[in-house]
């Protein structure tokens, strides 16, 4: 009979700890990280990539810089969906499932995005959904700025961050919801 045991909010914070601890080069020490969790190796590893993939908790490598995302969003407008290629070429620092993961918790955030902005033009958004807003007017003006400098050396290629911020549409996003939190904060 298998049982399974459930990871407390404490565990799962000793988890991302310990793999930021016992990360070198892209590879990380399961072995010994199980021995301090007191589960085995299998299980660690196991439960860290679902939770990654379910978007739980951040990556060790979660400290990703405006321009990389940008970069990032370039690369698979280039590329496809081509992990390793991307990896190898642009982020050495990071593991082609780490990338992967990064750019499915973008997908999943825009998505998040679109419907607090079906929300907002609606005239649905309240004062409780304020700080989700101001969350998203400073992560997409930040990506703006990136995508306006363009003086970045790590940028990629030109064409593809002009058609990533077309289909983003960065500037009026920006603007609507620069607009939306001034008539929250009058409120």
């Amino acid at each position: 009979m298998r049982i399974v045991v459930k990871w407390t909010e404490d565990e799962k914070n000793q988890l991302n700890k310990l793999i930021e601890i016992n990360t070198k080069d892209n590879r990380t020490d399961w072995v010994k990280i199980a021995k301090q969790m007191n589960r085995t190796a299998n299980q660690c590893k196991t439960y860290y990539n679902i939770a990654i993939k379910q978007g739980e908790f951040k990556n060790c490598n979660a400290n990703w810089l405006p321009h990389q995302i940008g970069q990032l969003l370039s690369c698979v407008e280039i590329y496809g969906k081509k992990w390793k290629q991307i990896q190898k070429t642009q982020f050495p620092q990071f593991s082609d499932k780490q990338v992967r993961s990064k750019y499915n918790m973008l997908q999943k955030m825009f998505e998040e995005n679109k419907k607090m902005m079906e929300l907002i033009r609606e005239g649905k958004a309240t004062k409780s959904n304020q700080e989700q807003i101001e969350k998203m007017f400073t992560y997409y003006s930040d990506l703006k700025e990136m995508y306006l400098s363009r003086d970045q050396k790590d940028i990629l290629d030109q064409k593809a961050l002009i058609k990533v911020n077309d289909k983003l549409n960065l500037e009026a996003l920006v603007q609507s919801l620069k607009e939306i939190l001034d008539k929250m904060n009058q409120q």
